[in-house]
């Protein structure tokens, strides 16, 4: 079994990493609807949750990535960083209710347009 589960997350670490974030925003979405009936967002569940997973790694492997040092999670160490930042930006922006995003007029939309295309193309260039 330990063979397998090598020889399928072994070359596709980045890609394993990707299928984790999103399960992981699946679940704190679900979370945040269902537990916290909306009142705390689900890219902020996410985060934390995120955040003690890196410590959390850190700790038992004594490492400097965190969770990324953990054979089966190393794609997040080529995710990390900006990458996983723009992540977080484009999640949140799916979050964003057509009736505020009139509020924020058109540099609200600009800005949300060309932040999401930005880390787009540099999620893309990077990988």
């Amino acid at each position: 079994m330990t063979a397998f589960i090598t020889s399928l997350f072994g070359p596709r670490q980045l890609i394993f990493a990707f299928v984790v974030v999103g399960l992981l925003t699946w679940i704190c979405y679900s979370f945040s609807k269902h537990v916290t009936k909306n009142r705390i967002h689900g890219s902020a569940v996410a985060i934390i949750i995120g955040l003690a997973l890196a410590y959390y790694g850190g700790i038992t492997t004594g490492g400097k990535k965190g969770i990324a040092d953990v054979w089966m999670f190393s794609g997040f160490a080529l995710m990390g960083g900006a990458m996983l930042r723009d992540f977080c930006i484009v999640s949140t922006a799916y979050g964003v209710k057509l009736s505020e995003l009139k509020k924020a007029g058109l540099g609200g939309v600009l800005a949300l347009v060309i932040g999401t295309a930005l880390a787009f193309a540099m999620g893309v260039l990077a990988a």
